[in-house]
C-alpha cells in the first residue's frame, strides 16, 4: 500500500472555450490517501463543471469530502485554475497548495498564491480566488511539494526556487521536454520522498 498515495492532477474542458486545471495533494501516503484522492477526483468531475468560479468549486468539493477528511484525520491542498483564452485571463483558487507560477516569455514569473487554507481544516462560506492576465507563450507551472523537495533537497518555499529557476532557464523548450528534464534532475531515488509524491503540470498558452 505504500506504493500508492494522494497526489493528483486533472485537466478538463469548460464552457465557452475555457480550460480547467487542478492539482492536489492529500496529506500522508498509502491506502487512506489514495482513497481520499479517488473521492477528490470524483468530486472535481462533478463540481468543477457545475460551479461558475474556482472558489465556489473548492467550497463544494470541501463540503463533499469533509466527513472523510475528518474521519481519517487528513487534509487536502488543492489549486484549481481556469484558463480563459478569450479574455487572456487566468483565474485561480488555491487552498493551501504550493504556489503555482506563470512564467512569462521574458523569464519573469507571477506567483499564484494561496487564497484559503487546505480543505479539511476549517469550513468557510466562501473560498477566495484571484486572477491575472495571460499572454501567448506563457507557461503555467503547477507542482506538488515532493517534486521541489526532491529537486532541491530543501522543503518549503526555499525548495521552490531551484525548481522554478530550472523551468525559467528551459522556458523556450517544449513542455514535455522540460518536464522530462525536471524529473530526471530530481533523481530516481529521492531518499525519504516517496515516488508517488512528485507531480507537476506544465501548460503553454
Amino acid at each position: 500500500a505504500d506504493s500508492v498515495g494522494g497526489d493528483l492532477y486533472h485537466l478538463f474542458d469548460l464552457p465557452n472555450g475555457r480550460l480547467g486545471v487542478v492539482i492536489a495533494d492529500v496529506s500522508s501516503h498509502g491506502f487512506s490517501a489514495a482513497l481520499i484522492m479517488a473521492l477528490t477526483m470524483s468530486a472535481i468531475a462533478i463540481y468543477a463543471q457545475e460551479a461558475s468560479r474556482p472558489g465556489e468549486a473548492l467550497r463544494r468539493i470541501h463540503l463533499s469530502l469533509i466527513d472523510e477528511l475528518e474521519s481519517t484525520e487528513m487534509y487536502l491542498t488543492i489549486l484549481f485554475a481556469v484558463i480563459d483564452p478569450g479574455k487572456d485571463e487566468v483565474c485561480w483558487a488555491n487552498a493551501g497548495h504550493p504556489h503555482g507560477f506563470i512564467i512569462r516569455d521574458d523569464g519573469t514569473t507571477d506567483r499564484l498564491e494561496a487564497t484559503s487554507p487546505p480543505l479539511g481544516t476549517f469550513t468557510f462560506p466562501d473560498y477566495g480566488e484571484e486572477r491575472t492576465r495571460g499572454e501567448d507563450g506563457d507557461l503555467l507551472f503547477l507542482f506538488t511539494d515532493g517534486l521541489s523537495d526532491a529537486f532541491s533537497g530543501e522543503s518549503g518555499i526555499g525548495g521552490e526556487r531551484p525548481l522554478l529557476d530550472e523551468v525559467v532557464a528551459l522556458r523556450g523548450r517544449e513542455p514535455r521536454e522540460i518536464l522530462d528534464h525536471l524529473f530526471e534532475a530530481a533523481g530516481s531515488d529521492p531518499g525519504e520522498i516517496p515516488p508517488d509524491d512528485r507531480t507537476a503540470v506544465l501548460l503553454r498558452s
